[in-house]
């Protein structure tokens, strides 16, 4: 269902339908071990810029944190969506967001595990979350099509700005260095990218994958050249 790579590229983390996520080693091409905690599907994935710790999503409505190296969870699972979490990132600074059917995105204290602030409430099912480098911003996308930048570490959890797709965006992603975000079309398999310096400008179309089913999760290498999709 969804991938991660850490940000050495030596870790990759797979989650599936079966509840169970597997760690892969990169520079061996070889399996690792299972992480089983969960009762739902796994959803969605993203490492700690320390790449030893590890964020899923999952149907059962929490977040776990693990310790890619022991295989153990850090903490108890992270609870508060009402609906199956679909989406998680981390930021630069450690810090957890989350999607969900419920139609909310939260974020999450990466070191104590605790909520901040209140759920940022959309207008439909969060598709997906992810960290404005730089800029403390959490993008959220919709199945409506629109992208929202919020600013929930600062007083009163400010909304930057809002962005309606010309399309519904099932996925998006930021580049680390800032200057490019991405997005797929749900049920397609078209990749569009967008240039961050003019704020939301469309500038490429290309991309077109040939692959048969549409493109679930997005993400980028840690020096921006490739994605991972």
């Amino acid at each position: 269902i969804c991938l991660a790579m850490s940000s050495s590229g030596k870790l990759l983390a797979s989650g599936s339908g079966d509840n169970k996520i597997g760690l892969w080693d990169m520079e061996k091409l070889s399996f690792i071990r299972m992480l089983v905690g969960h009762t739902g599907a796994i959803n969605s994935l993203a490492f700690y810029p320390d790449g030893v710790r590890l964020v899923s999503a999952s149907g059962d409505m929490t977040l776990s944190v693990w310790d890619a190296e022991s295989g153990s969870q850090v903490c108890k699972p992270l609870k508060g969506h009402t609906k199956a979490v679909i989406a998680v990132a981390v930021s630069d600074e450690g810090i957890i967001a989350s999607g969900s059917n419920d139609k909310t995105a939260r974020a999450w204290n990466g070191a104590s595990f605790l909520p901040i602030g209140r759920p940022r409430e959309r207008s439909d099912i969060v598709t997906d979350v992810d960290w404005v480098p730089g800029l403390s911003a959490l993008l959220s996308s919709t199945r409506q099509g629109s992208v929202e930048a919020w600013f929930p570490l600062s007083k009163g959890a400010t909304k930057m700005d809002a962005f309606d797709m010309p399309y519904v965006a099932r996925t998006l992603s930021f580049s680390p260095d800032g200057t490019r975000m991405v997005t797929s079309k749900a049920n397609a398999v078209d990749v569009h990218v967008w240039d961050q310096k003019e704020f939301w400008r469309h500038c490429n179309t290309s991309a077109r994958q040939s692959r048969n089913k549409a493109v679930r999760r997005i993400q980028f290498s840690e020096d921006s050249s490739q994605l991972l999709i």
